[in-house]
């Protein structure tokens, strides 16, 4: 492999690629800064700018988590929150680590009925694997479509984050609305109108807690780009009320600062 001061001496576009995925696979590379700094003899050549933002794709897949999917184009409010831009390369750059600031959301939500529903369909795993391929692509379509990033963690729970306490609210409606197969929305560019396999799996209720937007609820992001800190455990307890107040119905339980918000 070359160094990367020989590429003005004949190294190509791939070489060029293959030097920065050898390097960002073998966690050598974890973040933009750093890659910048590798590169940096040679930024001035626009020729790279392509594969040096190729590069950044892969080093965000692989050690950004959670957050791996957001971009300035889809989700503008929470990457300006969540990422320290680069100067030459305005859609790029590091994500923050912990992060104090209050334009910060957390809502974590829960699928009623989810357990019942895998058991009663054990012998028609059509079924599941449509209720599964919902939560795992539908939900995270929606909260794009929100300005809010969503992930799947055990079964049927899903957390939110979003960067400010409307788009959380209004996230958290917009899957109520496909799960329930209402319309409490009502936007017309966020589609939540089940469609193809997914029409024929039945009414699911929701209950949410949705916390945030104070300066002093630290939110951590570790070292694999995932969700730490006391805006996550007060998330889940604000969930685990609304469970209780509503064991079969959707209800969503807020956060004071939320509300005031």
């Amino acid at each position: 492999m070359k160094d990367i001061n020989e590429y003005h001496n004949g190294m190509s576009e791939y070489e060029f690629f293959s030097f920065f995925y050898e390097k960002i696979v073998a966690k050598e590379i974890t973040t933009f800064s750093k890659l910048k700094e590798l590169v940096n003899p040679i930024v001035k050549d626009k020729w790279t700018h392509p594969v040096i933002m190729r590069a950044f794709q892969l080093l965000k897949r692989l050690n950004w988590g959670f957050f791996s999917a957001i971009c300035p184009n889809t989700h503008k409010k929470l990457w300006k929150e969540l990422v320290i831009p680069d100067r030459d390369f305005p859609e790029a750059g590091d994500i923050k680590k912990t992060l104090q600031i209050s334009n910060l959301y957390i809502a974590m939500l829960d699928i009623h009925g989810y357990t019942k529903f895998c058991m009663e369909s054990r012998k028609n795993l059509s079924m599941m694997h449509t209720l599964d391929w919902a939560i795992e692509n539908e939900i995270k379509r929606i909260s794009t479509l929100c300005g809010a990033i969503s992930q799947r963690e055990r079964g049927d729970e899903m957390v939110v984050v979003a960067a400010s306490a409307a788009d959380a609210l209004k996230v958290t409606l917009c899957i109520i609305d496909y799960f329930g197969k209402t319309d409490v929305v009502g936007d017309p560019s966020i589609v939540t109108k089940r469609a193809g396999n997914a029409e024929a799996l039945p009414i699911f209720k929701i209950t949410g807690g949705i916390t945030g937007g104070n300066t002093q609820s630290p939110l951590i992001i570790t070292e694999r780009g995932n969700l730490a800190g006391f805006l996550l455990n007060s998330g889940a307890r604000l969930q685990t009320r609304a469970n209780e107040l509503s064991p079969k119905d959707s209800r969503i339980m807020i956060a004071k600062q939320v509300m005031m918000n």
